[in-house]
């Protein structure tokens, strides 16, 4: 409320306040390079040297990633082994203001599948191909639905991120 920004502005102790940023999603561009390599893993992960830090022991395994996207196609075969919620309270592992959906899916918007093609660069890994496809395949996911999405609030989704199952101790 106005009233609560303008007694905030007088204390002492804050220097500045600043309003919640509309976040817009960047337009991804076609990459008509990106193909699987005849080993399974794709180029751009060889490029980062993924694979060198797999077999360092490095995959992810025992680590979540949070996703904040468009919503991500929580069946979706190189995601869907991988999403925490499987194992987990699924309101723990995801999070849509605007739905009372307790699956993670896509949302309507202007680039749908965006969050779905994160989540596969972050962790994904192809249950039928067994293509590579992410940077951390042995990682799990969870996934707020607050980019691209007018009423969506990032802050909120921080707030959830930061103790998704509303216990401080795990």
């Amino acid at each position: 409320a106005a009233g609560e920004l303008e007694t905030l502005a007088l204390r002492q102790d804050i220097g500045v306040i600043y309003s919640v940023p509309t976040i817009e999603l960047i337009a991804p561009r076609p990459d008509a390079t990106a193909t699987a390599s005849p080993d399974t893993t794709f180029t751009n992960i060889k490029y980062i040297k993924a694979p060198q830090a797999w077999a360092l022991g490095y995959t992810g395994a025992g680590r979540v990633i949070c996703i904040f996207d468009t919503g991500v196609d929580g069946a979706h075969r190189a995601l869907k082994s991988r999403w925490k919620g499987l194992n987990a309270d699924s309101a723990a592992c995801w999070f849509d203001p605007l739905s009372p959906d307790k699956y993670p899916h896509v949302v309507s918007g202007s680039f749908p599948q965006h969050g779905t093609h994160v989540a596969g660069i972050a962790l994904g890994r192809d249950s039928v191909t067994n293509d590579t496809i992410g940077v951390a395949p042995g990682a799990k996911w969870i996934a707020a639905a607050v980019i691209d999405r007018p009423g969506a609030s990032l802050l909120d989704a921080f707030d959830w991120a930061a103790d998704p199952d509303g216990d401080p101790n795990t």
